[in-house]
């Protein structure tokens, strides 16, 4: 199928538009709880990152998304609740799926995955229906 893995996210950056397989080149990106391991072309992975006009890093440490450019504008890591502060399902790279329970309540801003998809998803309706 056409398109690019996640762990080639910077070629959907800094190719030349006619080489990507989709509408335009990769201008934001919205990372939860992905580590961006690109160990053999970190020097690309970095350039793109500064190419970016949204950056969005949504995990609950700091990942190589977050730390390995130099962005300070427009640029966010919200504090996502860790396993121990939420319910629900949890998929591994290995593609395994377990249960979890959640043993404590978030702390401080942090909030979970599901919230904060659901407050991206109104937000964006929100804005597309100022827009009609």
């Amino acid at each position: 199928a056409p398109g690019i893995p996640t762990t080639r996210y910077f070629d959907a950056v800094l190719l030349p538009k006619d080489q990507v397989q989709q509408r335009d080149n990769t201008k934001g990106m919205i990372v939860f709880g992905h580590g961006g391991n690109t160990v053999t072309r970190m020097p690309e992975a970095a350039r793109a990152l500064e190419q970016l006009e949204l950056l969005v890093v949504a995990d609950p440490h700091p990942t190589t998304f977050a730390m390995q450019s130099g962005r300070r504008n427009d640029t966010w890591l919200l504090p996502i609740a860790t396993q121990f502060e939420c319910d629900g399902s949890r998929t591994s790279s290995n593609r395994s799926v377990q249960w979890g329970s959640k043993v404590v309540n978030p702390i401080f801003e942090s909030r979970t995955d599901y919230e904060v998809m659901y407050r991206l998803a109104g937000a964006l309706d929100a804005a597309a229906e100022r827009q009609d």
